[in-house]
């Protein structure tokens, strides 16, 4: 409890770094406590330590899924490692858990957005790309075409070659 008091505190403090040794401190003395490896995950959230705070919120939801923070931890993390469409089906567990909650509910909506955008980037990625792809191609078409003419114009007897062998018509 001590540990887990100082790391609150720390947290308040905005010491994020000394709030995880903390809760470190105290998950090493009861590693069963989904609480502190939830609050743990917020410090790391707050250190943008995204993997960490996914790690820690994926341990907090194994031990108590049932918790609807410890969801939101992971749902938190999972939005911000941009896996939108598994960040919206934790959020809904989490507000099966907690009806209502507004919190809850405008991250959800959030992850729903994020997911529209990410669509929507990919969709002007693969454009992009295609238009390139094509470019391309008439390039390599427009290239190709001149070397033939290069060619069939270097193989071409030309008007004057006639007078060299003495053909006077």
């Amino acid at each position: 409890l001590e540990y887990k008091n100082r790391g609150n505190a720390k947290f308040k403090e905005r010491d994020y770094e000394g709030a995880v040794q903390a809760f470190s401190e105290a998950i090493a003395l009861d590693p069963s406590n989904a609480v502190l490896y939830s609050n743990r995950s917020g410090a790391y959230l707050a250190m943008s330590h995204i993997s960490k705070a996914f790690k820690d919120a994926e341990e907090a939801v194994r031990l108590d899924p049932q918790w609807p923070k410890a969801l939101a931890r992971r749902a938190t993390a999972e939005h911000a490692l941009t896996r939108y469409i598994t960040a919206q089906a934790t959020w809904r567990k989490a507000l099966q858990l907690d009806p209502g909650n507004e919190a809850y509910e405008k991250a959800l909506q959030a992850a729903k957005d994020g997911e529209a955008l990410q669509t929507k980037e990919r969709i002007e990625d693969e454009k992009r790309k295609e238009r390139e792809a094509e470019e391309k191609r008439r390039r390599d078409a427009a290239d190709e075409a001149k070397r033939l003419a290069d060619a069939a114009a270097a193989a071409a007897p030309d008007d004057d070659d006639d007078a060299a062998y003495g053909d006077d018509d």
